[in-house]
């Protein structure tokens, strides 16, 4: 009987301490996979904060300043390069019943139909040209404007456009004087024969000028020439053109319709204007 109570008792204690072994594993088991579970969670909430950095980095150094206006049109968020691009700060942007601070684009373009671009006033009185997009807020009633600043790209284009326009210009002109030069003086002699018009064609050559340039040196020289083409211009105004073919030789393209008599009425002239002092 004792035997038999004995075993009982050591069987119960070893289905105990079996008990205590199973839950002791699965304790350690589950320990393991919370920390698991710790790790993956703050590994998740790191990269979140990693992209989340980035993107912030990437609109505060952005160049396209975003502002959402809400349905009543006033502006309920702007992104922190505001303050960089328009000057306004994003707290103080959100204060605003409408973008009319920005200047009169703001206000008469229907911000739905917006695109192109807006005359807009910094904060510091500056105006800016701003590129202007609008997009509508993803389910809610509103939109998004995104203003980049294009002012240092108009200039730099209104200035290409001007040298573009001044080479233009100094094509076929000589530098020195202003007067056609060689090629500007063939053009218009093409242009002429191609329309069938008959022309007369007088040169003048500078006598002396080399002793000028010799004895003065070149900027006299030049100064001479500039002088000698604005007196040959004047007095050939209503010619086809005046050039400057050579160092010291010029050139008067007259219509033939104007007859020999005016001709030489021009040659006259130009003698005279070109002997008197300089």
């Amino acid at each position: 009987m004792i035997l038999a109570i004995a075993a009982a008792t050591a069987g119960l204690f070893l289905g105990a301490a079996a008990m205590w072994l199973a839950l002791r594993s699965r304790h350690v088991h589950l320990q393991r996979d919370l920390r698991l579970r710790d790790w993956a969670l703050t590994s998740l909430r790191n990269e979140q904060l990693t992209r989340q950095n980035a993107f912030a980095c990437l609109v505060e150094q952005g160049a396209e300043a975003l502002i959402e206006i809400g349905p009543t049109g006033r502006p309920q968020f702007a992104t922190p390069n505001c303050a960089r691009i328009i000057g306004y700060d994003p707290k103080e942007i959100v204060t605003w019943t409408s973008l009319a601070v920005l200047g009169p684009d703001a206000v008469t373009s229907d911000p739905e139909e917006a695109t192109g671009r807006w005359r807009v006033r910094h904060a510091d009185g500056r105006l800016l040209t701003m590129r202007v997009r609008c997009r509508p807020l993803p389910d809610t009633v509103g939109l998004t404007v995104m203003l980049t600043d294009v002012t240092a790209q108009i200039l730099t284009e209104q200035r290409l456009e001007d040298v573009r326009s001044y080479a233009s210009a100094r094509i076929g002109r000589d530098h020195l004087t202003g007067l056609l030069d060689r090629n500007g003086l063939f053009d218009v002699l093409e242009r002429k024969l191609y329309e069938q018009a008959e022309v007369l064609a007088m040169t003048i050559d500078i006598d002396g000028f080399r002793d000028i340039n010799e004895r003065f040196g070149n900027p006299v020289g030049d100064k001479v020439l500039r002088q000698i083409a604005m007196r040959l211009a004047d007095v050939a105004k209503d010619a086809l053109a005046t050039a400057r073919i050579g160092d010291d030789e010029f050139a008067i393209l007259l219509p033939a319709t104007d007859g020999d008599a005016r001709t030489a009425s021009v040659a006259r002239d130009a003698i005279r204007t070109i002997s008197e002092p300089i």
